[in-house]
Parts: structure tokens; sequence; C-alpha cells
């Protein structure tokens, strides 16, 4: 018996429900998944019977499992009788299981399942696909399962035929779309398929550095691209392998193998290219290896090494070369040639690069030896300079005299001086030296170095000794001459210096008006007012003063004097005098116009006080003012200091620390710096000891300190006498600065370089000591005067070389002057040396307060230890000590010194390491005196 007809049979589109009461019935079971392509007969089934005769045919074309639920979804439409709308509802889970294409965005997607599925497409949330899981929602079936259904109901009969209409309306929706879901996979296989691309003339892997090449933007490339976006994305290799397999014909699988085929035998020849342009890609690679020699420009050079200084000189055979290489795919000229012959010499790749290696090879094998010939050349030369160039600096040392200006000068010593005039032999000297290798091949020098060789070429002895023999012979008429002209020279340097006192000491009687702070001032007058403020000009203007012995004016007119008149005494004088009174008279005029301004301001000003009764309604006011300035006024605390450059530096740095730490001392006038004269700058022409050692340098600031002129004074540690004043504690000592000697020379680079009997100035006996014991041949004078002052004398040629503190030089920003830093082993410092000292009275709890804050422990400590050691000898100046203390990697103390004779030739040295901290540190530096004084003896320390 036939199942009933559903309700799309009777009526299209008007559902059947249950009638009310009806007890229920039994869902009879889900119809089987029809897999695509199934049955062909489903629109001649009619009626049950039908259904399972086709199902019992399907045996061969479905598995077990699919045919026996289709024969129990058949005998369940037999025996069951379903509603109408269950009928539907089977029927559309039926088709729904059918649908396993879905059209979307104009492209073909599986429903489910792996692959180009419809589930990841729908992640994109497209608007059809929206809508279709709307209408899922809203009717519980999809619009073709939709279609299916109404084209069942439409086609009337029994509840099987509906259902077998349904289903063949569903196989005519779903065949169209497989056709073209076939033929999106053909075109996918097809572009994994296209592995290569030939492109301007040459081939890439797609999946590869094709996309580089394309990043260029190559007329074909953009072709490519304009074509894949008009069809689809598919290339235009893929789409003439689909025309061949639609023009081949015959079934889905014959146009799928003529397809494939025709993209293969595109790609097979592309293959082979590819294959060989990367073997001769490799084989460049190797033969630029092989490629060690180069020739240019009639030599040979190594590839990798010289060749590339050679091409920076960008001659023209390498210009040529590089323009080659750009337009051969980075390939030199040498292995094109040798590609070349692999490539005439045929046979297989194997062949062809033994014939590509042989020929480089055949052509690297005489410039190999070449290149051996010119290295053995290029040895051979170098070593003649070699010894050329120690041969000349050891001509150089004995070279001591100059003779320039139809005199002899010391080469190290007041030549420079000399040469600082500009005359025109030094300058045709200086010329020689730089075209015959800088400094080392004077015109002497290279006299002697030709004769050396001609001497050597005759067989008369080595060269060393023919070219020192020729330099002593040049040498030895300008010593006499020399020491003959010296004393002349000294008086007329004497006089020069006293003709240039006088004439400061004139000018300063013209100057009678000073400029300083934005105001003209009488210099005997209201100046000396002004000066008690202590402004930095002023500070300047008396260090100027005790430097050159005349103020900033004085010297300026001095040397406007020499620049106009040549040197000659009367017209330099003139020319001086002429150039101050002009200055004055400018100064002069500058008064007169800032007085006529005071006087025009204050005019109106005075207009307005009319009556007795309203200037005395003023005066209280400013009465008032006065008393209130007094009250509200700070003490000013007072900074002694000695008046030389360095010294003032250090105060000043004081200062800035003072006005930095306390906000009340960096108010105007809270802070004066005093500057006192010491007896040791006052006497500069003898040595320390002889006129009665370091207290020279503290006696008048301490002095000064006691009677209350100043609040604090700040000395130079190293200077500062090993007992202190009664009255007098130093609880200050700032971060010390580097402790090391410098050594500076005019025409020397090193200790070492200066020449047997070189003077050397220094006024330290501790120097002077550490220096003869490791050069005796040198000569040490004494050298006194400060930094300045010691600097202009070794540019005057006073001596051929100095040795000074750097941490004075840091500190006056000075340092372009140093020749090389000496290290604590060459040069053991003072003790105390590069550490700054403030002492105040013992009463004075302020000032004690102030110092406090500034102390550096680290200082305190290595100074204390330095210090106590210095007591423990009992020296005094006539002694060489030397000691530095300092904190070590491993945070202990460690402390070295030593005492020596002052020529040098015994010194007896310590070392110690203990605890860091101030007690630990004057028992560590008092043990290590007493040992050294126990090795020397009592007689060693000379007073």
């Amino acid at each position: 018996m036939d199942p009933p007809r559903t309700g799309l049979g009777a009526s299209a589109g008007a559902p059947a429900f249950a009638q009310p009461g009806a007890p229920p019935q039994q869902a009879p079971p889900a119809p089987p998944q029809l897999p695509a392509g199934g049955s062909g007969a489903a629109a001649a089934v009619s009626s049950t019977t039908d259904v399972l005769r086709l199902a019992r045919q399907a045996v061969g074309q479905y598995s077990a499992s699919a045919t026996e639920g289709m024969l129990s979804w058949a005998r369940g439409w037999r025996d069951f009788k379903p509603e109408p709308h269950i009928q539907r509802a089977t029927s559309a889970r039926m088709l729904a299981r059918l649908e396993v294409f879905v059209e979307c965005c104009g492209h073909v997607w599986r429903r489910s399942g792996v692959g180009n599925n419809y589930c990841s497409h729908c992640t994109g949330r497209c608007s059809e696909s929206q809508e279709r899981r709307r209408i899922l929602l809203d009717s519980g079936h999809s619009t073709a399962v939709a279609a299916a259904l109404a084209h069942g109901a439409a086609a009337g009969g029994g509840a099987a035929a509906v259902g077998v209409a349904a289903v063949a309306a569903m196989q005519a929706q779903q065949a169209p779309l497989a056709a073209r879901y076939e033929h999106m996979k053909l075109v996918s296989e097809l572009s994994l398929m296209e592995v290569y691309v030939e492109c301007c003339g040459q081939v890439w892997l797609r999946m590869g550095d094709y996309a580089g090449h394309c990043a260029g933007g190559c007329a074909a490339s953009l072709q490519r691209r304009a074509f894949q976006e008009l069809n689809q994305r598919r290339s235009p290799v893929v789409a003439a392998a689909l025309a061949s397999g639609a023009a081949a014909g015959g079934d889905a699988a014959a146009e799928r193998a003529a397809a494939v085929a025709a993209l293969q035998a595109q790609q097979a020849p592309l293959a082979l290219r590819f294959e060989r342009a990367a073997q001769d890609r490799q084989l460049s690679a190797d033969l630029e290896q092989l490629e060690l020699y180069v020739e240019c420009c009639g030599q040979v050079w190594l590839c990798l090494g010289d060749y590339a200084g050679h091409c920076a000189g960008r001659c023209a055979a390498s210009l040529q070369r590089r323009a080659f290489q750009e337009l051969n795919q980075r390939r030199s000229p040498v292995v094109a040639a040798a590609l070349a012959s692999g490539a005439a010499a045929g046979g297989d790749a194997a062949a062809e690069r033994a014939a590509a290696v042989a020929a480089l090879q055949a052509q690297q094998a005489p410039l190999a030896a070449r290149f051996s010939r010119d290295l053995l050349v290029r040895q051979a030369a170098e070593a003649a300079a070699h010894q050329v160039r120690q041969l000349s600096a050891d001509l150089e040392q004995l070279e001591l005299h100059v003779e320039c200006c139809g005199q002899v000068w010391l080469r190290l010593g007041d030549y420079a001086g000399h040469c600082a005039g500009g005359c025109a032999a030094s300058l045709q000297r200086r010329a020689f030296q730089e075209l015959n290798g800088g400094g080392g091949h004077s015109p002497a020098a290279k006299d002697a170095l030709q004769r050396g060789l001609a001497a050597a070429r005759g067989g008369d002895g080595d060269v060393h000794a023919a070219t020192t023999a020729a330099l002593q012979a040049q040498q030895a008429p300008l010593a006499p001459r020399y020491e003959l002209a010296r004393p002349a020279r000294a008086a007329a340097a004497r006089q020069a210096a006293g003709q240039h006192r006088l004439l400061a000491a004139e000018l300063m009687q013209y100057e009678q008006l000073v400029e300083c702070c934005g105001a003209v001032w009488q210099r005997v007058g209201s100046f000396r007012d002004h000066c008690l403020l202590n402004c930095d000009a002023v500070q300047l203007r008396h260090a100027h003063i005790l430097e050159l012995g005349c103020s900033p004016a004085a010297a300026e007119a001095i040397a406007h004097g020499v620049a106009a008149a040549g040197g000659v005494a009367a017209a330099v004088r003139a020319a001086a005098v002429a150039a101050l009174q002009a200055e004055q008279q400018r100064l002069a005029r500058s008064t007169m116009q800032m007085q006529a301004r005071s006087m025009q301001r204050a005019a109106p000003a005075s207009r307005a006080q009319k009556c007795p009764a309203q200037r005395a309604a003023v005066r209280p006011s400013r009465r008032a003012c006065v008393v209130f300035a007094s009250a509200t006024a700070t003490k000013t605390v007072k900074i002694g200091t000695r008046g030389s450059p360095l010294a003032l530096a250090q105060a000043y740095l004081t200062r800035d620390l003072l006005k930095s730490n306390f906000p009340e001392l960096a108010e105007e006038g809270a802070l004066e710096i005093v500057i006192i004269k010491t007896t040791g700058d006052k006497v500069l022409s003898q040595p320390l000891a002889d006129i009665g050692g370091k207290g020279l340098f503290t006696k008048e600031i301490d002095e000064a300190l006691l009677d209350g002129r100043i609040d604090i004074a700040v000395h130079s540690m190293k200077d500062v006498p090993t007992y202190l004043p009664e009255g007098t504690v130093l609880p200050c000592n700032l971060p010390r600065e580097d402790v090391r000697d410098v050594f500076i020379a005019p025409a020397a680079k090193d200790l070492s370089e200066l020449p047997q009997g070189a003077v050397v100035g220094s006024a330290s006996l501790r120097r002077q000591a550490q220096l003869l014991a490791k050069y005796p041949h040198l000569k040490v004078v004494n050298f006194r005067g400060n930094v300045q002052t010691r600097l202009r004398k070794l540019q005057e040629g006073e001596c051929a070389a100095t040795l000074l503190a750097l941490a004075g030089l840091k500190r006056l920003d000075m340092t372009q002057h140093i020749t090389k830093i000496l290290s604590i082993e060459d040069m053991l410092p003072a003790v105390a040396q590069g550490a700054i000292g403030i002492a105040c009275r013992t009463e004075d709890e302020p000032a004690a307060k102030y110092l406090a804050g500034l102390n550096h422990e680290d200082t305190r400590v290595a100074i204390v230890t330095e210090r106590a050691f210095l007591a423990a000898l009992d020296g005094s100046c006539r002694t060489p000590i030397a000691g530095y203390a300092h904190r070590g990697e491993d945070g202990q103390l460690h402390f070295k010194g030593l005492v020596a004779s002052t020529d040098g030739t015994k010194i007896y040295e310590t070392s110690r390491v203990g605890a860091f901290n101030a007690d630990d540190g004057a028992r560590l530096g008092r043990e290590a005196g007493e040992e050294l004084k126990a090795q020397a003896g009592p007689e060693f320390f000379v007073w």
C-alpha cells in the first residue's frame, strides 16, 4: 500500500498538522544520505515498490551500509503512515543531505567536508551566507531544499512520488554545481603545477624568487597581474592549459588529462632552463672563489685584499670592471670568459664545469707568479724604508743645533721660540720636512742620509756609521757657536724683558679709567671701592696683573705696539702709548654720555618735588628702606686663596659648591673671594728648598685666617705642611682629581726620545729623582712659576720638556698641551697631589658646618694615610718623597710610597694594604714611613 500523500501533494505550500487529541505516531527511520551522483532513475519512481527496487539496484554503486539504510527507509515508508507534516520534515532532511554543493559569492563550495568547504567561507560573514543562515533559522531548511520540496509537491501523486520528484529536482540543481566545483579543483591543481614562470628572459620559481622580481615592477609581471585580475586569478599559462583541455573534447576526465598534459609540456623546458641557470650561478660562485688575483694598472693585486684599496683610487680599469659586473649578473670579465670557455667545450654539465675551471686556473697561474715576485720586491722596499725611517729617527736625536737667520739655536730649546716669528728659513725647513717624511727628515738629516748611502754603495762601511759621521761633522762647528752666542742671547732676552716691564709700568700711569661690569671707573678712586665686590672681572684683572705684571689694557696696548712697530723699541713704545691713550679717550667719552643720560633722567624727578613737605614725606620711606636692608643682610663668608690661575680655579670651584649645597650662600654678596699673595708667589727665582719649603704657599693665608680677614682657606693639599698652625683645622677635602703627572715637550713624544743632555725643567725634587733614576742622561733644572708661566718658558726654549700635574691642567682646562700622561708606575705622585683641602678656624662652627657638607670621605682617608706617611718620615722639601693611597677594586686601602736621593741613584720603596678607614689609614701610613726611614737611615733626610 502506498503511503499517504503529503500536504504538498494536496495543496502546494499548505502544511498539514496532526488532529488535536490524536495519539502520537512513531516517526519512520530517517532517510539515508545518498551520495552525489546517485541513481539517475529517480524520475521513474512512483511507488514504494519502485523505491525498494532502486535500493536493491544500488548495491553495486554504494556501500553495504548505505544500501541497508535505503532498504530500511523504504520498508519504513511501506509500513508507516506518517502525518503530512512529518512526511515534509523527513523529506527536507533527506534533501538537505543531498545538497552537497552551495553557490555563494560567485564560487561553488562543498557544504561540508575537507578542502574548499562552505563553512570556512562563511566565517568571512558575507551577505549571501548571512541571508542563507536567516532562512535556515526561519524555515528549518535552505532555499535549495525549499525549491526541491515545492517541485515535488507540484509533481503530484503519492508520497513516494512527491519525495522522488523532490530528489530529482535537488539532483538536477546539484549537477551543474558539481561540474563547476570539479572545474575549480582542476584550476587549483593546474596553478599548483605551475612551478616556474618565464619573465624578462629568465626563469623564476613562482613561489620563490619571482615575488622579489615582481617587486621591481617590470612590464611583463604587470601584464600577468592584470590578466589574473580579469580571469578569476588564473595565470595566462593556466588559462592556456584549460583552453587546450576544452579543445581536446571528450568527457571531464579527458579534458582534465589534456589540460594537465598541456601545462606539463609548458613547464618541462622551463624546469630545464631553471636548473641550468642554477648550475651556472653555482659555477660562477665557484669561479669567483678561484679568482684570487686581479691585474690592474700594470700590477697584480689580491682580489680580496689590496685590490679594494686600489679601486678606491677609481682608476679607469677598475671602473670598467665594475661596469662589466653590473651588466653581467655581477660576474667579473675573467669569470665570464671562463664560463664562455666551458660552454664552447661542449659536453655535459660536468665537462663544461671542468673546462671553465681549467680556463680560470690557466689565467690565474701567471698572475700568481707575478704577485709572488712583486710581494718580495714590496717587502724588500718596506724593509729598506723602515731602515731609513729608523736611521732618520736616530739622526734626529743627534741633530742638537740648527743654524737659522745667521745664528745657532738649540733644536729642542730656543729654536721653537725663534720659529714662532715665522722667518723665511724656518718656514722653508718646515716645508722640507713635510715633503720628506715629516719631522724625521730635516735638511741636515737628508744630506747625512745621502752621504751615508753613497758611502755604503762605495764600500766604505755600513750606512748607519756613515750617516752618523756625516751628521756629527755637520753639527761639530755649530755647538761652539751656540755656546758662544748663548750669553749674549740671554742678556738680550733679559734686556727685552726689562724694557717690557718698564713700558708696562709707564702704560699703567696712563691708564686712568677702567671699564668693568658695564661701567667706567676711576682707577685711582672709585674702582677701588668697586673691587671690594670681588666680581669675576676684577678677579681676572688681578690674576692678569700678577701673571704678566700689567693690566689687560696695558698688555693689549703693548701687543698693538709690537705689531705696529715691528720690534723697534722706541717705535713700540710710541705705538703702545698711542693705543692706550685712544682707548682712554673712548672710555672718557663713554663716561660723559652716561652722565648726560643720568642728568636727563633725574631732571623730571627733581621738578616733581616742588615743596619741602613733599620731600620730607619721602625721607621716612627712604630711611625705612635702609634699615630694612641692613636688618636682612647676610654675613659674608670670605674665601682666602692665592692669586695664581690654578688657585683661583680651585677657589671658584669651592664657591660654586657652597652655593649649590647651601641656599643661604647663593644670595648676592654671601661669598667673597679674597686673593692673598704668598712668599712662594713672590720669590720665583730660587728653589723652594732654598727659601723655606712648602709653608711658603700657605703661611700668609693661615695668618689671614687666624686674624679673621678670611673665614675659610682653600689650599692645594700637596702645599700644606705636615702640621697645621694652632687654631686652625682642615675638616674638608673635595673629591680628588687625577693624581698622575704629564710629560710636555714641543718636539718629543716620550721621555725616552729626549737626546743626551736634553734639559728638563722642574721645581719638584720628587720628579727630578724619579726622572734621573730612569733617564740619567738628562739634565734637570729649576723651573718655577704657575702653569702658564712654565708653558711660556717651555715655548721660549728655556728647556726641552717639563713635567706638570694632570690635575692642575684639567682644572685650568689646558689639557691640549699634554704630550703624554705618565702612569703611576713611571712617576709616583706627590703626597696629596690632586687634592684640594679647605681649612677654617677651630672655633668657627658655621664654617665647620659648611665644610663638613662638602667633605669627600674617600679622598680624606687617602690624604690622612699619605700625610701620616710624610709625618713619619719627617722629611722636608730637600728630600724627594712620593706617596699614593687609594681604594682598590677589592675595597681595601692600597698604599705605595718611596723616598729617593735627589740624583735618583738611591730609591727606597714600600707598599701596604689595609682596611679603608681613617684610623687604619693613619696607622698604615705611619708604619710605611717608619719602615723607609729605617731602611734609608737618619742621614738620608737632609734639612
